[in-house]
């Protein structure tokens, strides 16, 4: 399942796909896409009561944005794909959160 995450006006910014099965989220701006996260699906276990595919990539997203914005209090490798991808996450993590809390019906 894949999920497209798109808070800028068509053409104005990155689109973010968050891709449950190949678990990546890959940024997507023109020609140029770059793996801005990536998980360890046995480290990510959805919550007994269940959540749908959206709530499952929300909330991993959740989970990358805390990474990118303090990787050290999670000791992320410097090789981790969202600490390459710092200054993505600095330019374009507010706006995806704000579509992502959106989509989650906050």
């Amino acid at each position: 399942m894949k999920f497209t995450i798109s808070p800028y006006l068509p053409g104005k910014g990155p689109t973010l796909q968050i891709d449950l099965l190949e678990c990546t989220m890959t940024a997507t701006e023109g020609d140029d896409s770059r793996l801005v996260f990536r998980w360890d699906a046995n480290d990510y276990r959805p919550p007994a009561c269940g959540e749908t595919d959206l709530q499952e990539a929300c909330s991993i997203f959740k989970f990358a944005e805390a990474y990118a914005e303090r990787g050290e209090e999670f000791d992320r490798s410097p090789d981790d794909a969202e600490q390459l991808a710092l200054d993505w996450w600095r330019e374009h993590g507010e706006a995806m959160s704000c579509e992502v809390s959106y989509l989650e019906g906050d």
